[in-house]
């Protein structure tokens, strides 16, 4: 069921009318009961999956509960062994289902350059959907009751809800248990203003979606179509995914938000202007924060962080940017994607003393605001390459496409750049005005008085009846 179609509209509306009409102690079970139902949607089949991760990780968390009230080597030893088989479980269903036939396709060919061959099998299973995200998100719960930073909960209906929540279930945000399940627990009212807001999170993020994203898409999937790719046409197709990326994505977030707040829940921010970032660094701080907290958190900083020293720093960035590639799919252009992302943040701290010094002659000349301009420039064009590769189906569509961007012949085509224009302009408008004003809310921006607010919702409206696309999955939802 997805987020942009009818049904999940009358299923949100009757949620909605059952959920706030029982009294408190009932909704979480009805939430629970819905979450199901909105993954059943997708495949029944896959409720049996993700339950035996709930059950998994729920005892888990009970044995390593009972470890923490002991002393001694035994019960350090033990929640170890409670935490080694909840990673390996989960880690080995997300293997299994994900990543099985990417490694025996990629064995198999190896194989060929060698004297011996390697049969090639594969497993004919489906990918459950929002597998990668589910599986993050149990894994904080049990990581941090390891670490003792969380209780164990007793409550199998909450920590049910906490892996389920229908708005995160799909593509994140990337909750965590020490964040979700506190809200879980807590007796929630109907609030007016909350509702508000998240009333207006699910227009804007619609309008990403729809109006924004889709239309895009339609601009992309032409270009490829193309009987030939130029130079020229690269451009403008990296520069029409770069915000029908942002785009479909945020916009999921910002309805999965919007459902939450309506829902009684703050789910986190998963976006901060990305296209702003003055560094690769910083595009990771402000791009899918979600995602790229857990990875500094969980994978970066157990490796040693940056303080061991710059060489071993170093190697776990080029490790966690390599995983990430991964985690985002089972092929060699999400690989390739996640090493270059790497690369670009390893070459930024090796350059960062060096560009310090070239650019203290332009401090006198140049005003901050210009010099931050020149590098959210020079950051995006580096962003756009990057998804370029992530665009790409396979390694030699990479080639192909990066070997035309050296083509400087061809013609542009008016017509798509005022198409991309005319599309990413509504979008970039209203985020710079809540870039400019600091606001951490984009919804805000229609907060505005009487007519003004009017004027707001009905332009957008428009734009997306008469002008949006045909509806499009969400990109991050096959991951």
């Amino acid at each position: 069921m997805s987020f942009i179609s009818i049904s999940f509209f009358i299923y949100f509306c009757l949620l909605l009318s059952i959920y706030w009409l029982f009294p408190s102690r009932a909704r979480n079970l009805i939430l629970l009961a819905a979450s199901y139902v909105f993954y059943a949607f997708w495949d029944w089949r896959c409720l049996i999956l993700i339950s035996l991760s709930i059950l998994v990780d729920f005892v888990a968390g009970l044995g390593m509960g009972a470890k923490l009230e002991s002393a001694g080597q035994n019960a350090i030893t033990g929640r170890k062994l409670w935490l080694y088989a909840s990673l390996c479980f989960q880690l080995g269903v997300l293997g299994v289902f994900k990543y099985f036939n990417f490694f025996a396709d990629s064995l198999y060919h190896i194989s060929s350059l060698l004297p011996f061959n390697i049969p090639l099998y594969h497993l004919r299973i489906v990918l459950p959907i929002g597998i990668s995200f589910y599986t993050l998100r149990t894994m904080t719960y049990v990581i941090e009751v390891y670490r003792g930073k969380i209780q164990p909960t007793s409550n199998l209906r909450d920590y049910a809800l906490f892996v389920s929540f229908f708005p995160t279930l799909i593509a994140g945000p990337i909750e965590r248990a020490q964040t979700l399940l506190p809200q879980i627990a807590a007796e929630r009212h109907f609030d007016t203003g909350r509702f508000n807001e998240g009333m207006q999170l699910i227009f804007w993020g619609l309008f990403k979606k729809v109006y924004v994203a889709d239309n895009l898409s339609v601009i992309t999937g032409g270009i490829v179509k193309g009987p030939g790719v130029s130079g020229i046409n690269v451009i403008i197709l990296a520069y029409a995914y770069a915000f029908q990326i942002y785009a479909d994505f945020s916009g999921y977030t910002d309805i999965a938000r919007g459902c939450a707040k309506c829902l009684g829940f703050d789910l986190m921010r998963n976006f901060n202007y990305p296209y702003l970032a003055v560094n690769p660094s910083n595009f990771w701080q402000r791009w899918h924060i979600s995602l790229s907290s857990w990875l500094r958190d969980y994978l970066f900083q157990p490796l040693g962080g940056a303080l061991r020293g710059m060489p071993k720093a170093y190697r776990n960035l080029a490790i966690t940017m390599f995983l990430a590639g991964l985690w985002h799919g089972a092929s060699w252009p999400f690989v390739i994607w996640g090493v270059y992302q790497g690369c670009l943040m390893i070459g930024h701290r090796i350059m960062q003393p060096h560009l310090k010094q070239l650019g203290f002659p332009f401090r006198r000349a140049l005003p901050r605001s210009m010099r931050n301009m020149v590098k959210i420039a020079f950051t995006f064009q580096l962003t756009c390459y990057g998804w370029l590769i992530f665009f790409s189906p396979s390694m030699s569509e990479v080639l192909k496409m990066t070997r035309a961007l050296f083509n400087t012949t061809g013609v542009v085509d008016v017509q798509q750049v005022f198409l991309l224009a005319q599309f990413v302009g509504p979008l970039a408008l209203i985020e710079m005005i809540g870039y400019w004003r600091s606001d951490d809310h984009v919804h805000r921006f229609f907060n505005l008085p009487g007519w003004t607010k009017a004027a707001a919702y009905a332009s957008l409206l428009y734009m997306m009846a008469l002008h949006g696309a045909a509806a499009q999955s969400f990109i991050y939802a096959r991951f």
